[in-house]
């Protein structure tokens, strides 16, 4: 989706993820989104160095409420291992605003003008997912009008957000409300009843803001759970400290759940 995809490296660390950022972001003549300005990152800063101020972190209204156990239990955990480094504010109001709506009008949209020619095909009928064999041609026929509409709404998205982040450095969410998916189920099927809470990630992919998810500890079927941060535009920066700060202090990279072996 030309509107709402962003770019990031994948790492078993976010010192890594910063270190392969600041080497791949800047601009790229060959995309006319990109920006100009760059991203330095030279590592986490000397352990013995103390903040000036903690970290501001909000935590909305809701994101808890109907998340498994393990999630909401390792997402304690990861925000208790800031210690003083941060202020945590909880049931922080979320915007009212159309996130989800949006995001499928506008997901719908440019993914059938980019799967045009499979559309046109019949191409869609091989796929292995059922539900992936008819939801191009619904793509195809979100009109003009509803399309443009969707975009104009990212104005007032955009100014909402920025108002949220006069107050804090980043909000905090599960990376989702359940452990990863177990590879041979369909994901619909795989955690029924569970649910996320405000539309986090949506308000990021339409306001263009960056974000960062790093492993928060493990839950049903020893399957992992995780920890996101989203930050105003251009915080890449901080986001990358920020989780540091946590995965430094969860000591997770490389353990395996319980009960598995090498």
């Amino acid at each position: 989706s030309w509107t709402l995809d962003k770019l990031g490296p994948m790492a078993r660390s976010a010192d890594d993820c910063g270190l392969i950022l600041a080497t791949i972001a800047g601009r790229d003549l060959a995309d006319p989104s990109s920006l100009p300005n760059g991203f330095e990152y030279a590592g986490p800063p000397d352990p013995k160095l103390v903040r000036r101020r903690p970290w501001r972190i909000a935590v909305p209204k809701g994101a808890l409420e109907k998340v498994q156990p393990a999630v909401r239990a390792n997402f304690e955990l990861a925000l208790a291992a800031f210690g003083g480094l941060a202020e945590i504010t909880r049931d922080v109001p979320w915007p009212d605003l159309p996130w989800g709506p949006a995001v499928g009008t506008i997901v719908g949209a440019e993914g059938a003008s980019a799967f045009l020619d499979l559309i046109e095909s019949g191409g869609l009928a091989q796929l292995a997912c059922p539900r992936d064999r008819y939801a191009g041609y619904a793509g195809a026929a979100v009109t003009a009008v509803d399309y443009l509409q969707a975009l104009r709404l990212r104005g007032p998205m955009m100014d909402a957000m920025n108002d949220l982040f006069v107050s804090f450095d980043a909000i905090a969410t599960p990376g989702r409300a359940s452990v990863a998916y177990p590879a041979d189920v369909e994901f619909g099927k795989a955690w029924p009843g569970v649910s996320g809470g405000p539309p986090v990630i949506p308000a990021g992919n339409l306001c263009g803001l960056p974000a960062i998810c790093v492993p928060s500890g493990f839950g049903e079927m020893g399957l992992p759970t995780s920890i996101a941060f989203l930050g105003p535009a251009l915080s890449e920066s901080s986001l990358v400290l920020m989780a540091n700060d946590v995965q430094s202090k969860l000591k997770l990279g490389g353990k395996l759940p319980p009960g598995v072996e090498k």
